[in-house]
């Protein structure tokens, strides 16, 4: 047998609390499974209308980093769009690769050439091009979601990168969707960013106030008869570190660190907390009784 070799730990990326309440909140503006399976075909079909049936585009990766982070990194002549979601004042951010959007440009006027690598910015005439391009794409988004006001984006304006420092603060967390998109063999990125404030006021209509996807599921839960959900018992919890994990073995007894249960003549007694699904939003303290080899949990 080939030895066991413990797993590297310190390789894995470090997720704050925040960062993920951020993503499922993002997530969360589309709400509905079968409007999330529609919409790519949907934005699908609307670029084939306008850049050819050879146009594609898929999610490439998802990413959360610092805002100053993103704004370091961006090139001198970067392509730079905001757009918006009334009534609130938040911007979030859309990073075009440049022979991407002179690719679209280029096509949206009826060009069919292999297109040139150019680092410039945009003409006033482009300009109008491709912004009339993400609007096709900003309201195709909203039309497949039913026209709901929470997919409702405005394009604002091309930026420079001077004037998307204005939209967050240097400690605040953005969450970034990046797009592969293009036509045949030639491809570029759109990076759309979402700063941690456009995100709680896109969600909620005022600044983040975690849990705030919690209000979104509370307001429109009358829409459904029931929802299905998993009920488990806590009995208790223990930290095992990765030192020990590895060694532990079948028959091995861990001792919970916290317990609202104790053995009595060998039979464990007390209470258990009753959660539901990720058990995040709290539990329900129930009575713990051993009948046979069943444990009954008794909510008084």
């Amino acid at each position: 047998m080939s030895p066991v070799k413990s797993f590297n730990w310190t390789n894995l990326k470090r997720v704050s609390g925040e960062e993920i309440r951020l993503t499922d909140s993002l997530i969360s503006l589309i709400p509905d499974t079968s409007v999330r399976d529609t919409l790519g075909i949907s934005v699908r079909k609307m670029l084939m209308k306008h850049l050819g049936e050879k146009s594609f585009y898929y999610l490439d990766a998802v990413t959360t980093e610092p805002f100053a982070a993103f704004l370091a990194a961006l090139p001198e002549n970067a392509i730079l769009a905001t757009i918006g979601m009334e009534p609130s004042a938040a911007k979030a951010v859309l990073y075009i690769d440049a022979n991407l959007a002179f690719l679209i440009i280029d096509r949206l006027l009826g060009g069919e050439k292999e297109p040139s690598v150019e680092t410039r910015r945009l003409s006033e005439t482009e300009q109008g091009v491709l912004q009339y391009f993400i609007m096709q794409v900003l309201a195709e988004i909203w039309r497949s979601c039913g026209s709901a006001s929470r997919v409702h984006f405005r394009f604002d304006r091309f930026s420079s990168g001077g004037d998307i420092e204005k939209l967050g603060t240097v400690k605040d967390v953005a969450i970034s969707l990046v797009f592969k998109v293009g036509i045949g063999e030639f491809s570029g990125f759109v990076k759309a960013v979402f700063p941690g404030a456009f995100i709680g006021k896109a969600v909620t209509g005022k600044e983040i106030e975690p849990p705030f996807e919690l209000d979104y599921f509370v307001n429109n839960a009358g829409r459904y008869g029931y929802l299905p959900a998993t009920i488990w018992a806590d009995a208790g919890h223990a930290i095992v570190s990765s030192a020990d994990l590895i060694s532990l073995e079948e028959g091995d007894v861990v001792i919970f660190d916290e317990s609202g249960l104790m053995l009595k003549d060998g039979v464990p007694e007390g209470s258990v907390d009753l959660k539901v699904g990720r058990g995040e939003e709290g539990a329900l303290k129930a009575d713990a009784k051993i009948d046979g080899k069943i444990l009954r949990c008794i909510v008084k």
